[in-house]
């Protein structure tokens, strides 16, 4: 099974280059791929904490996790995705396990 390094961060614990390879990879899935034209950089980004999954030196999963908007004190998992070159690996499932 492939050795993935995970890391939760808050948005203020994140590196510029950690930053970078976040919105980075977002932009590939999310504009690239899915063709999703909406603004990815949300006011969301800076109150979430941020799953970070690297495999070796590339950041291969990502997800956030944030408070509800409703103030109901339930958290959600959003921006969700793994990098296309590991899709049907099983770390996507993986992803979705560690961040809940």
């Amino acid at each position: 099974m492939t050795e993935i390094n995970w890391q939760w961060k808050q948005f203020k614990q994140l590196s510029v280059y950690e930053l970078h390879d976040v919105l980075k990879l977002r932009q590939e899935v999310f504009v690239i791929e899915q063709n999703c034209i909406y603004p990815d950089i949300d006011k969301l980004d800076k109150t979430a904490w941020h799953l970070l999954g690297y495999m070796q030196e590339d950041l291969n999963a990502y997800l956030r996790l944030y408070l509800d908007s409703n103030e109901s004190g339930l958290v959600q998992l959003g921006r969700i995705l793994t990098s296309q070159k590991i899709r049907g690996s099983g770390v996507g499932k993986r992803l979705v396990i560690e961040g809940l």
